[in-house]
């Protein structure tokens, strides 16, 4: 069941790229500029997910599928984490990485309408 799931999302997600792909092919420059910075920060915001439920499921960063994940978000969430103050178990630097990117989506996908 999970195999059979998994595929239909994987077709589902190549039939909507190619869909994606022939609408744009009559966009300008900030169309393209807009969709390779949105699913650049999508994707980095999707591993922001996965690694905060990496850690509660306990996968920790030398575990072999977490690897590309730390690789992905330690520029984001490490400078944040050091400048926040300790909140004893509770770690909220994915959470103001997470909403930092929310930001910036908006911000870049408004500059170039």
């Amino acid at each position: 069941v999970l195999v059979g799931l998994l595929a239909i999302s994987l077709v589902g997600w190549i039939v909507g790229s190619m869909a994606l792909m022939m609408a744009m092919r009559g966009a300008g420059p900030g169309a393209w500029i807009r969709l390779v910075l949105g699913g650049t920060l999508g994707l980095i915001m999707a591993a922001i997910m996965v690694r905060v439920i990496g850690s509660w499921l306990g996968a920790g960063r030398y575990t072999r599928w977490m690897r590309p994940v730390f690789l992905l978000t330690d520029w984001i969430i490490e400078p944040i984490a050091r400048r926040l103050p300790p909140m004893g178990v509770l770690d909220l630097s994915p959470f103001v990485a997470y909403l930092g990117l929310m930001l910036l989506r908006s911000l870049v996908s408004g500059l170039f309408r």
